[in-house]
């Protein structure tokens, strides 16, 4: 009867550790798409930003598709992004039809009245207003829209250029901060910073600088991602940090920087980023790679629901795909990044499944009681919003330019980057002072168990729909919660074999990121440490000795790097 209470006991611990990195290493639902789908759902997106367009060059902003009702309220910061998002399908040669040019061209004569223009410190400049005052952000947002093509309206350019600029404000430690907030006078708000405007200026400025090169434009370009990188999460109180898809456009844009411009500004080759912006850019791929991964896991059904919540908004999911976009441009022009590329595209065409699949489409939109106020659009609680549609489409626009490019897809590297952090993880979560106090002997049958993990790694991964970076993660957490459960008399394994192929061992090995090598060479050391003590009858004991809790210890730090490591890979 003892025996069979611990085996359920241990049986219990197992299926605890086995389901807490399920509950983490949940099926990625990333549809494939081809460039049809991505074209027809770009097509359907448009439709609906185009077809609810009022006559004046408004979008519908928001809109309430179970009541059938427009949602009073408009935003134009969100109007000049729309205008972008159209710019971008019409520059991408994806207007099929050429609505998108039509609705670009009555959007931007809308835009025009609302702009604010004035004589400041004798020049003319000129900012979006929103409410009672004048946005940067809107304003940068805008000139990306008029300049996607190149300068049609110099005058026009010139004049938002010039407000742009003078919303550099000097910021921590000789970095630059943006103001995002100026009054119809154009006289600039002391302090007024908001989430997104020094990315959104960031990049406006740098696209200047590559299409009027030497005049300035791009001078605290630099500086501004100096702020980015080093104090905004700080200051704005976005800690540990916040992904900023409209810095990775930024980036991208001064990898296009002719030479002249980066030895004016930099004194140094095109897209020569210094290291705190690499370190920085690697961190944001990282951060917006885990958002998608997380995002595929959501498929609204009951489990998964009450593990990840709710699908997200459809400009949620855009901005991870338009981040994406951006950084692929910024890793295939700099080679500090080219680990990376193969993630970004992995990644980016699961993105773009996701943006597909949740589309609706004209079968879903006729249970509505308006079906061309729905069809097109991303739904969320059965509201929609201009900026669902905007983002969507942005990158939808930047997937098709990236996946249906051609050419040889880079291979990935493997995870996680150190191969002595997982030798060590897999020695420390093994636990040699645990073998040694159960008597394991190396059998035929652990061998085979550790043969078939270590080759079928992948496969395994492949059969449970689940990336390497997601099962990192799982393994991270399965050596926290398996390790420190071993500090449990009770759960002492019942046989020895047992106290070698424990959950938490098999979830690190298949999810050692194909390096098997490394997985192999922390299992021989384990096992070769466990038998260096000698066994005496004191190391049978029931509550574990020191060594045993020191090697708990260490599995739980080296969990806590696997998971940080899982987290933040491309």
């Amino acid at each position: 009867m003892a025996g069979a209470k611990r085996w359920l006991i241990w049986l219990v611990s197992c299926t605890f550790v086995f389901g807490a990195a399920r509950a983490v290493a949940l099926p990625e639902v990333c549809a494939s798409t081809t460039s049809a789908d991505r074209r027809t759902a770009i097509d359907e997106g448009v439709g609906w930003i185009t077809r609810t367009q009022d006559e004046t060059g408004r979008f519908l902003y928001r809109y309430d598709a179970a009541a059938d009702e427009v949602v009073p309220g408009y935003v134009w910061i969100r109007h000049a992004g729309t205008m972008l998002a159209l710019a971008q399908v019409v520059e991408a040669e994806l207007d099929t039809t050429g609505e998108a040019s039509r609705s670009l061209s009555r959007a931007l004569d809308a835009a025009i009245d609302k702009l604010a223009t004035a004589t400041v410190d004798g020049e003319v400049r000129s900012g979006l207003r929103e409410g009672g005052y004048v946005s940067t952000g809107g304003t940068a947002l805008l000139l990306l829209a008029v300049t996607e093509s190149g300068i049609s309206d110099p005058d026009l350019v010139a004049r938002l250029g010039r407000h742009l600029v003078a919303s550099v404000a000097p910021g921590p430690r000789e970095t630059t901060v943006i103001l995002e907030e100026a009054s119809p006078d154009l006289e600039f708000v002391s302090g007024s910073v908001s989430r997104f405007t020094t990315g959104e200026v960031a990049f406006a400025l740098a696209r200047l600088e590559r299409l009027q090169p030497g005049q300035g434009w791009g001078d605290a370009v630099p500086s501004v991602l100096d702020y980015l990188a080093l104090y905004k999460a700080d200051a704005e109180g976005f800690v540990p940090d916040m992904p900023d898809h409209w810095a990775a456009y930024a980036m991208a844009e001064m990898t296009r920087w002719p030479a002249t411009s980066w030895v004016r500004i930099l004194g140094r080759g095109p897209a020569d980023f210094d290291d705190v912006h690499v370190a920085w850019a690697n961190k944001q791929m990282g951060m917006n790679s885990v958002m998608v991964r997380y995002e595929s896991q959501r498929t609204n059904s009951g489990f998964d629901r009450w593990l990840r919540g709710r699908t997200s908004l459809g400009s949620a999911i855009g901005t991870h795909g338009e981040a994406l976009g951006g950084w692929w441009g910024v890793a295939e022009a700099d080679d500090r990044f080219a680990g990376v590329r193969a993630g970004l595209h992995d990644r980016l065409a699961c993105n773009a499944g996701v943006v597909a699949a949740r589309q609706v489409d004209a079968t879903e939109a006729l249970s509505y009681a308006a079906p061309d106020q729905v069809r097109g659009s991303w739904l969320w609680f059965d509201i929609t919003q201009v900026d669902d549609q905007q983002h969507a489409v942005s990158a939808l626009v930047a997937a098709e330019r990236i996946l249906d490019a051609g050419g040889e897809i880079p291979r990935r590297d493997t995870l996680p980057h150190s191969w002595w952090l997982l030798v060590l993880a897999v020695i420390a979560v093994v636990n040699p002072a645990r073998l040694t106090r159960a008597g394991f002997r190396l059998g035929p049958w652990s061998v085979i168990v550790g043969i078939v993990l270590v080759v079928f790694d992948r496969v395994i991964l492949r059969a449970l729909d689940v990336s390497v970076p997601t099962a990192l993660v799982a393994a991270g957490v399965a050596a926290i919660l398996g390790s420190l459960l071993g500090l449990i008399p009770r759960l002492v394994p019942p046989s020895s074999s047992l106290a070698f192929w424990r959950p938490e061992v098999m979830v690190l090995v298949v999810a050692s990121g194909g390096r098997p090598w490394a997985v192999v060479v922390g299992l021989l050391l384990a096992y070769g440490l466990s038998r260096t003590p000698r066994r005496t009858e004191r190391n049978v004991v029931a509550m574990p000795n020191w060594l045993e809790v020191m090697w708990v210890l260490v599995a739980v730090a080296a969990g806590i790097a696997l998971l940080v490591d899982g987290v933040y890979a491309v």
